[in-house]
């Protein structure tokens, strides 16, 4: 029994028009029909993919076989339209999958279904396999391979060839371009090249210090072992349907591609999404990630919201805050009614945020920054501590600086001495430090008093919204009811402990209650007493070392002579040390501004003796340019004369290269004639032999018959009577005679037929000779050979070797062709045999402003698949007009239509180019009939070119 599909088709109204459509039969079993909705919004800002789900009930009186079938992951689809219409103007409005088996009761099936996007949940990237090369080394098995997208910036990369250098930027295709390559946050320079594969970027010579790429694996090697962190600037992932893909919806239809989805996403929505979110985006994946939660983080980052349409598709839409079309109001008073009223947490409102700058993929600390010295965070600057080069320190107004000098120092302060110090960050501006999350007031406006104007905290100083005089009276006040409170407690103790010892002795009880941990009561209460005293001293103390509350009771004072910003400095001297330091900074600005001026005005004096300068040396230039355009000029005139000889030469080179062309070919046509010759009649030979072979064994065999009957007969008459065995012994003896002749007959016959002759004139040690007999006495040389293939061996023990064969009418030969002698057939078809010719011109053609044949075209007839070369030989002179030369080869087919150019060189307007050389390989020509026509171009009637140019080829079997 095998598993069979299963289609089943239900309908929500018993009607022929519906139940009997599209030729097919849709029961009218549909008890309740599916909700469909989206929840693209949950009030939370989850940005989760909602995906559509929901149930149909279905009558199982027309499926009587449901519960045996296996629904689950099963395709379900659901179509829309009038009663009455037609299967065409039918919707289709669902398309998932039955998430469970149905759940049948009371003659019901429940179907749940929903919208099919596992899809989403594939892990997007890649693993390593770790077999080396492109799939990283085996340490690297099972990792995943990066993936840059948009225009990511310090990206880490995976190295997949410590050997070599070799890290990998994306794996998914070709990137735009590296745009840089940093170790330590130290530049390399710009590549020496891009490579088009693995292999090529691996055989490539790169000097140390240098990259190069390989943009089509998204791969970038370097010329020497690194020593630091890399770090990569790169314009991403270029393999997708838009190519570079940068914008939000691009990169989400990248991720589709990859995965092989893109009928998976709604491309409409991607485009709107484009269109109304314009904005770049950058993404480094490095790590594994599902395509659900990369997208989410995609539309999220545009405040955008995904979703799967009922039809199986994603799409992503912007969320756009208009106006509110209706009010909720949770007392009822309005329409939809609200039942239930309640705060939720909430995720950040991504559209009040807003990026100010662009994400780095990858944080360097300090030892990986490259610097003259070691990079050391020392902290808060300490004047006693010793500092030397590369350590960073930080000041109390929030500077932080850099120690440049290369001789440690001690006690030289930050911004003293700028040789030494270096300044990484400014100091912190109070007015830029305010309370309340920024909306309160600065730290400047918080600025206590002058010196001593709150000093003793007079009276009507306020300590926060009291006056000095009731903190303390209030302080007495509690203290008084402490007391009072302390004095209830011990005598309700006292009293509870003479409850617990009424058994013991009046000695006991008085020695219990008036001795605690063997002290005696009067001594542990002055001692609290005198010690919460102490302590209420210690916090009036304290609050008059902080200061006192304003008059107004709006504000608490600091008392800066007091309160200390370090263990030994007051906030006073602070301020007075800032002022200080910003005098003398004001004296150094102006100084500093003084000078810049000197030198700026020292730049325009010198500035104007340069253009002096330098008019005097253009004008110079120009007259020693003069003088070397006319010896180049010269020059060029020397040099057309030696291209004239020089091409004389090349003529006579080249006559010689023809009559040695011409030559050889004559030579291996005259070879391969002969060779042909040999093998022709050495196959009749062969075929006339095999034919008397077969006539000798034929006739043989009919003899052997005869006496085999001749010998039985004998047997049976010598068993039957001697007498009778003698006459019949009488009668075989004529019938051998005979039999004798007709065999004398059969060889004479063969050896008239078939004869080998030694030491036959024609210089071979033996060959064989055959004849035919037409008629009684008559016969002839004409005889055919007749084999499929043809071994021939060395009498002398030799192998036997294939040397011919038929097959589809063609002779083949096999082994090397050799031959003493020339060969003369041209079209001989061997690996190591070519064919050369020529077609030239015989008079001259002038050109007319456009390219016309030289008068000679070459036509080449091929019987396989072959390579020709063609070197254009042409010879030229200048008649009028401005002279300029191109030439070409054009190829025709056999009905003579031009299928390719070769474009050769061309002399530009205004030069003579008298002797044109130009060669070219027309690689892989099919068998057939080709024709090769070189023509030039003389420009305006200023160039012919003379008779006896033209093309000479070679063909050569592939």
């Amino acid at each position: 029994m095998t598993e069979q599909p299963v289609t089943l088709r239900a309908s929500s109204h018993d009607d022929p028009a519906v139940c009997h459509l599209d030729g097919a039969i849709w029961w009218p079993a549909i008890a309740q029909l599916p909700k469909l909705r989206y929840d693209l919004f949950s009030g939370s800002f989850d940005g989760q993919i909602d995906t559509p789900s929901s149930t149909i009930a279905l009558m199982t009186e027309a499926f009587p076989d449901l519960p045996r079938f296996a629904l689950a992951d099963a395709r379900f689809r659901l179509w829309r339209g009038e009663v009455g219409a037609a299967w065409a103007d039918y919707v289709l409005r669902f398309d998932g999958i039955v998430t469970g088996q149905p759940k049948v009761e009371a003659l019901t099936a429940t179907v749940d279904f929903a919208v099919d996007d596992r899809w989403l949940d594939t892990p997007v990237l890649d693993l390593y396999a770790g077999t080396t090369g492109i799939e990283g080394e085996a340490g690297q098995k099972g990792s995943p391979k990066p993936w840059s997208l948009g225009r990511p910036r310090y990206v880490p990369g995976t190295m997949i060839d410590s050997v070599d250098g070799i890290v990998q930027l994306s794996a998914y295709g070709a990137i735009q371009s590296l745009d840089g390559a940093l170790e330590r946050l130290v530049r390399f320079p710009f590549s020496i090249g891009d490579y088009a594969n693995l292999a090529a970027l691996k055989a490539a010579a790169i000097p140390r210090g240098y990259i190069a790429t390989c943009k089509a694996l998204g791969l970038v090697r370097h010329g020497a072992p690194l020593e630091g962190m890399p770090s990569y600037l790169v314009s991403g992932d270029a393999a997708g349907p838009d190519g570079w893909a940068r914008k939000p919806g691009e990169i989400i239809r990248r991720i589709a591609h990859k995965l092989g989805k893109l009928d998976r996403v709604s491309g409409a929505s991607l485009d709107a999404l484009d269109a109304a979110c314009p904005w770049n985006l950058s993404l480094y994946l490095g790590e594994q990630v599902t395509a659900r939660a990369i997208i989410q983080r995609i539309a999220a980052s545009v405040n955008a919201v995904a979703g799967v349409s009922w039809l199986g598709q994603l799409f992503v839409v912007p969320i756009a805050l208009g106006e509110p079309v209706m009010n909720l109001r949770s007392d009822g008073s309005a329409l939809p009614m609200v039942g239930d009223v309640r705060q939720i947490d909430v995720s950040p409102p991504y559209w009040r945020m807003a990026v100010q700058a662009e994400r780095t993929w990858q944080v360097h600390a300090l030892s990986d920054i490259a610097f003259s010295a070691a990079l050391l965070d020392r902290g808060r600057y300490i004047a006693a501590e010793s500092y030397r080069e590369g350590d960073v320190v930080d000041m109390p107004d929030g500077s932080r600086w850099l120690h440049v000098g290369t001789t440690p120092t001690v006690g030289v302060a930050p911004g003293t001495n700028a040789a030494i110090w270096f300044n990484l960050s400014a100091s912190i501006d109070p007015a830029d430090i305010r309370y309340d999350g920024g909306a309160g007031p600065t730290l400047q406006d918080l600025k206590p008093a002058e010196p001593g104007a709150t000093a003793g905290a007079p009276a009507g100083t306020y300590v926060a919204d009291k006056l000095a005089e009731e903190v303390v009276a209030d302080a007495l006040a509690t203290v008084g009811i402490v007391e009072e409170q302390r004095a209830q407690l011990s005598k309700l103790l006292t009293n509870y402990l003479k409850t617990m010892l009424l058994a013991e002795t009046r000695e006991q009880r008085s020695q219990a209650l008036a001795w605690l941990d063997g002290e005696h009561l009067h001594t542990v209460q002055r001692r609290e007493t005198q010690a919460r005293i102490d302590g209420d001293t210690a916090i009036v103390t304290d609050l008059a070392l902080l200061g006192a509350k304003s008059l107004d009771g709006s504000a608490w004072i600091l008392d800066i002579d007091t309160v200390k910003v370090s263990p030994t400095q007051t906030y006073a001297e602070r301020d007075a040390e800032i002022s200080a330091s910003l005098t003398t900074l004001d004296g150094e600005i102006a100084a500093n501004v003084t000078s810049l001026e000197t030198a700026i005005a020292d730049e325009a004096a010198a500035r104007a003796t340069a253009i002096d300068t330098v008019t005097a040396a253009l004008a110079t230039e120009t007259s020693n340019r003069e003088a070397a355009i006319t010896s180049v000029q010269d020059a060029v005139s020397d040099e057309a004369g030696a291209r004239a000889t020089a091409i004389s030469d090349l003529q006579s080179q080249v006559d010689g290269v023809e009559a040695d062309l011409a030559a050889q070919v004559s030579t291996l046509e005259e070879a391969i004639s002969d060779e042909s010759s040999a093998r022709a009649s050495a196959l009749l030979t062969v075929n006339a032999t095999l034919d008397s072979h077969d006539a000798t064994i034929t006739a043989n065999s009919a003899s052997i018959s005869s006496l085999s009957t001749a010998q039985s007969s004998l047997s049976t008459t010598v068993a039957n009577n001697y007498s009778y065995l003698n006459a019949y012994i009488g009668g075989v003896g004529s019938t051998v005679t005979i039999h004798s002749g007709a065999i004398s007959t059969l060889e004479g016959r063969t050896k008239g037929f078939w004869s080998i002759t030694a030491n036959a004139g024609s210089g071979a040690t033996a060959f064989i000779s055959a004849q035919a007999e037409t008629s009684p006495g008559v016969t002839t040389s004409n005889v055919a050979f007749g084999a499929r293939e043809v071994h021939i061996s060395n009498p002398v023990g030799g192998a036997w070797t294939k040397v011919l064969s038929i097959s589809g009418g063609n002779v083949q030969i096999y082994g090397n062709l050799t031959a003493t002698g020339s060969v003369t057939t041209p079209n001989l078809v061997s690996n190591s045999v070519t064919k050369a010719g020529a077609a030239l011109s015989t008079s001259n053609v002038t050109g007319t402003g456009s390219y016309v044949g030289i008068g000679a075209e070459a036509t080449l007839v091929l019987d396989y698949a072959a390579d020709v070369i063609c070197i254009y030989v042409g010879f030229l002179n200048y008649t009028s007009g401005v002279p300029s030369t191109a030439i070409r080869f054009i190829r025709y087919n056999s009905s003579h239509s031009a299928v390719e150019t070769r474009t050769g060189p061309s002399s530009g307007a205004g030069a003579y180019m008298p002797c044109a050389v130009f060669a070219t390989v027309f690689a892989s020509l099919s068998a057939g009939t080709h024709y090769i026509e070189p023509q030039f171009n003389g420009g305006t009637n200023g160039v012919y070119i003379n008779s006896g140019s033209g093309v000479v080829y070679l063909i050569s079997k592939r």
